[in-house]
């Protein structure tokens, strides 16, 4: 029997000023992905901003993704600081799922 899957987030640096949200390819505030174990959380989320290319980093800001996650162990639910996974600065952060799908969480804000 495998572990459960587990959910692992990151949130980007609004590097030049801007964030980069694109909905189709569930690119927003925060990135969340569910996953068996650390490193495979670590190579989702690295493909995932590799693979958009209208991300940039600021020399002074610095860079936009870093793959730093706050917990070894990932949670059960998309959470970031231990409260439940939501949008910031008027974008959604979004969750991508073993499955494939991709659901945007969005704050009261956004919302």
């Amino acid at each position: 029997m495998s572990a459960p899957s587990k959910f692992w987030t990151i949130v980007q640096n609004n590097s030049g000023g801007i964030f980069d949200h694109d909905a189709e390819k569930g690119i927003g505030y925060g990135l969340c992905v569910e996953a068996v174990d650390q490193d495979h959380a670590s190579g989702k989320l690295q493909r995932l901003v590799e693979s958009y290319p209208a991300s940039y980093d600021c020399s002074c800001c610095g860079d936009r993704w870093s793959i730093y996650f706050f917990g070894d162990d990932g949670t059960d639910e998309p959470e970031l600081y231990g409260r439940p996974l939501e949008g910031g600065w008027g974008i959604p952060s979004y969750v991508h799922y073993l499955d494939g799908r991709i659901e945007p969480r969005t704050d009261a804000v956004s919302a």
